[in-house]
């Protein structure tokens, strides 16, 4: 049975529309994709800086290779910029304080370490609800043991 006159290239046409369509979806969750991986870069990158200066205090005085052990976690994150920081507190719930005081219930201070990484990520399309470019920020704290 031959398809009526004005229907020929009616299959190829909704075929195109289609492929589009799923191009466009797939391109969008490829987007999404390399977005959770930057994402995941930066938390690594943090995460590995702050361990190695929690691993002893020692380490927690040693910046510059927090800093470096961070910068090696998070190779290929776009513009990784790492900051580092260390403070004391007395108990969970107090303030900071110098470390090297004593507290007011005689224990020592804890001493903790801070590293937080930062990148931006610039989307390959221009969505209408989201930024082109966002940046992606993680920050761990850790005692210092």
């Amino acid at each position: 049975m031959k398809p009526a006159k004005g229907q020929r290239g009616q299959a190829l046409i909704e075929f195109a529309f289609i492929v589009l369509a799923m191009a466009l979806i797939a391109l969008g969750v490829v987007d999404f994709a390399l977005a959770i991986q930057q994402g995941m870069l930066v938390q690594e990158a943090a995460t590995a800086g702050a361990l190695y200066g929690s691993f002893s205090t020692y380490n927690a005085s040693q910046t510059a290779a927090w800093q470096s052990a961070a910068t090696t976690a998070g190779i290929g994150a776009n513009g990784l910029s790492i900051s580092t920081s260390s403070f004391c507190i007395c108990s969970i719930s107090g303030g900071t304080v110098a470390c090297d005081t004593t507290c007011s219930t005689g224990i020592k201070t804890r001493l903790y370490v801070q590293v937080t990484a930062t990148s931006s990520f610039a989307s390959m399309f221009p969505y209408n609800v989201l930024p082109r470019t966002f940046n992606l920020s993680s920050t761990v704290v850790m005692e210092a043991q």
